[in-house]
C-alpha cells in the first residue's frame, strides 16, 4: 500500500526525466496491483481513474514531443543541427513511448512534416537570396529567377544546395536514430553502422529502454514495414529536394530558349559541379540513383557543348584556309603540354603553368615521346583544342558521349582538310602555292603523326568518363586512327612517286661521257 501511495510522485519524477517508458511501466504495474491485490479498498477507489488520466496525458506528451522534435530537426539553423545529438536521450524515450502505445504510424507524420518543411525551406532560401536584387517592374518569383544574371543565378542555386544538404544530413542522422530504436524495440541486434553516429551515452540510453520481460515491442511484420518506411522518408525528401531544384534549373533554361548565351562556360561548369556534388550526397544518403537532377542539365550542357565545338571547329577551318604548310616554331608552352601528355597527366595538369616563371625560346621542332617532329601552326592549335575537349569532358561528364563525337569530328576535319589541301593540291588554288613539294608533304605527314601520338591519351581520358555500356563508342577513335594512317600511307606513296619522277628525270637527262683520265694501253 505504501508503494502504491508513492506511485504518483514517482511517475512525476520519471516524467521530469523524460523517462516516458518507465512512467508507463509504473502505471501498468500499479494498476495490476490495484486490481489484483488491493481490489475493494475504498481509499484507492479514485487512484485507478487518476492513473488512467495520467497515462492519457503521457501519451499526449509523447505525441506532442514527437511533433515538436520533428519540426525542430527540420530547420537549417546550425545550432539546431547540434541539438539533435544533445536531445538524443529524449528522442529515444519518445520513440519507445510511441512504440509502447503500439503507435506504428508516427513515421507518416514525420514524412508529411519533412515534405512540407523541405518545400518551405527552399522557398525561404530563394526569398533570402533575391531580397537584395533589384528587378524591373513587379515580377513573379519564377520571372525573377529567369532574369537573374549568370553569376547571381549560380550563387542562388549554390545556396539552395547548401541549405538542402544541411537539412538532408540532419534527416540522415534522425533516420539512423529511428532505425536504431525500431531495431532495438524488435529485440534485434542494432547494426554497428547505425550506432557509429551516436555517443556511448546514447547507446546506453537505447539499451536501458528495453524491457527484459518483454521479448519484443514490434512483431517482425511491423519491424520490416517500419524500416522500409523510415528509408522511404529520406528517399522521398531527396526526391522532393531534387524536384524543386530541377524546377529552378528548368526556369533558367526556359528564358528565350537560349541559356547558353547567358551562362558562359565557366559558370556552367561551376553549376555542373554543384549538381554533381549534390547528386552524390543524395545517392550516399539513400543508395538510389540521382539521374533526374543530372539529366536536368543535359539540355543546357548540350547547347554549351555545341557552341564550344562550333567555335573550335571554325578556328581550325580558318587556320587551315591560310596554312602555307611550312615549319612553325614551337613555343615552350606547347612543348610543356606535350610533355605532360606523355606523362599521362590529367587535362588540368597538362595546361598547368610551372610554378617558376620561365621564358624558354621557341624550338624549331616538337619533341613527342623521344621523337622530333616538324609541325605546322594549325597542328599546334589542334593540340590545344584536343586538350580543351578532354578538360570539357572532365567538367561536364554527363555530355561525354557528345564531346567524344565532336572531338573526333574536329580531328577528322583536320585530317580531311590536310588531305584536300596537300595531297590533292587544294592549297595551290586556295592559298596560292605554286606547287605541292615533297617538303609540304613531309610536314603534313609529320603533323598527322603527332595526332596519332595524341590519340592514346585522348582514349584514356574518355574511357574514364564514359559509362562502360558506352565504351563501344571509343571505336570512333580506332576508325580515326585507321583514316589517318591510310592518309599517311598515301602521302608516303606520293613522296615515292615524286622521288621516282626526280630519279627518272635525272636519268633521262644524263648523258654518259667517257672518263678523261683513261689512257691508251700500249
Amino acid at each position: 500500500m505504501s508503494t502504491v501511495k508513492q506511485a504518483q510522485p514517482t511517475i512525476q519524477l520519471l516524467l521530469s526525466q523524460s523517462d516516458f517508458v518507465g512512467a508507463l511501466d509504473l502505471i501498468t504495474t500499479t494498476q495490476e496491483v490495484l486490481h489484483d491485490d488491493l481490489n475493494g479498498i475504498k481509499s484507492f477507489r479514485h487512484l485507478d481513474v487518476q492513473l488512467c488520466e495520467m497515462e492519457r496525458m503521457i501519451y499526449n506528451m509523447i505525441e506532442s514531443d514527437f511533433v515538436k522534435f520533428t519540426l525542430s530537426t527540420l530547420t537549417i539553423d546550425d545550432k539546431t543541427f547540434s541539438e539533435i545529438e544533445n536531445d538524443t536521450d529524449r528522442i529515444i524515450c519518445v520513440l519507445f513511448g510511441l512504440l509502447r502505445r503500439k503507435n506504428v504510424n508516427f513515421l507518416q507524420t514525420y514524412k508529411s512534416e519533412s515534405n512540407t518543411m523541405m518545400k518551405a525551406k527552399i522557398k525561404q532560401i530563394i526569398a533570402e537570396q533575391l531580397y537584395d536584387v533589384n528587378f524591373e517592374g513587379d515580377l513573379k518569383l519564377d520571372e525573377q529567377i529567369r532574369s537573374l544574371p549568370p553569376v547571381t543565378a549560380v550563387m542562388l542555386i549554390e545556396k539552395v544546395f547548401e541549405g538542402i544538404t544541411k537539412l538532408l544530413t540532419k534527416m540522415g542522422i534522425t533516420n539512423k536514430l529511428i532505425k536504431c530504436v525500431i531495431t532495438s524495440a524488435a529485440n534485434k541486434p542494432v547494426p554497428e553502422e547505425l550506432l557509429e553516429s551516436f555517443s556511448d551515452h546514447a547507446k546506453s540510453t537505447l539499451n536501458s529502454q528495453k524491457d527484459p520481460e518483454v521479448t519484443s515491442l514490434l512483431p517482425d511484420s511491423d519491424f520490416t514495414r517500419m524500416m522500409a518506411e523510415s528509408n522511404d522518408v529520406l528517399v522521398t525528401s531527396c526526391e522532393i529536394a531534387q524536384s524543386q531544384c530541377i524546377k529552378i534549373l528548368t526556369l533558367r533554361q526556359q528564358r528565350n530558349n537560349a541559356i547558353h548565351e547567358r551562362l558562359d562556360q565557366t559558370n556552367h561548369i561551376k553549376l555542373s559541379r554543384l549538381v554533381e556534388s549534390f547528386a552524390l550526397i543524395c545517392e550516399k544518403l539513400t543508395n538510389r540513383s540521382s539521374h533526374p537532377i543530372r539529366a536536368s542539365l543535359v539540355g543546357q550542357s548540350r547547347e554549351l557543348v555545341k557552341q564550344f565545338h562550333q567555335e573550335r571547329l571554325t578556328n581550325i577551318k580558318l587556320l587551315l584556309e591560310t596554312e602555307r604548310w611550312v615549319a612553325a616554331d614551337v613555343p615552350a608552352d606547347f612543348q610543356r603540354m606535350v610533355d605532360n601528355i606523355v606523362k599521362n597527366c590529367s587535362p588540368s595538369e597538362v595546361v598547368a603553368r610551372p610554378t617558376k616563371n620561365t621564358s624558354d625560346p621557341p624550338k624549331s621542332s616538337l619533341l613527342f615521346s623521344g621523337k622530333q617532329y616538324i609541325v605546322t601552326s594549325t597542328l599546334l592549335l589542334v593540340i590545344k583544342i584536343v586538350v580543351e575537349y578532354c578538360q570539357c569532358v572532365m567538367d561536364i561528364p554527363v555530355m561525354s558521349k557528345d564531346i567524344l563525337t565532336k572531338t573526333v569530328e574536329n580531328l577528322k576535319h583536320f585530317n580531311e582538310g590536310t588531305c584536300q589541301l596537300v595531297l590533292k593540291a587544294g592549297a595551290i588554288k586556295n592559298i596560292g602555292l605554286k606547287t605541292i613539294t615533297a617538303k609540304h608533304l613531309g610536314i603534313a605527314s609529320q603533323s598527322l603523326s603527332v595526332v596519332l601520338q595524341l590519340l592514346p591519351w585522348v582514349r584514356s581520358i574518355f574511357t574514364m568518363q564514359l559509362p562502360k555500356s558506352q565504351h563501344l563508342l571509343l571505336d570512333q577513335i580506332n576508325n580515326l586512327e585507321t583514316d589517318i594512317q591510310d592518309h599517311m600511307n598515301q602521302i608516303f606513296s606520293k613522296l615515292i612517286n615524286i622521288m621516282g619522277d626526280v630519279y627518272r628525270s635525272s636519268l633521262h637527262n644524263w648523258q654518259p661521257k667517257p672518263p678523261t683520265h683513261l689512257q691508251r694501253s700500249p
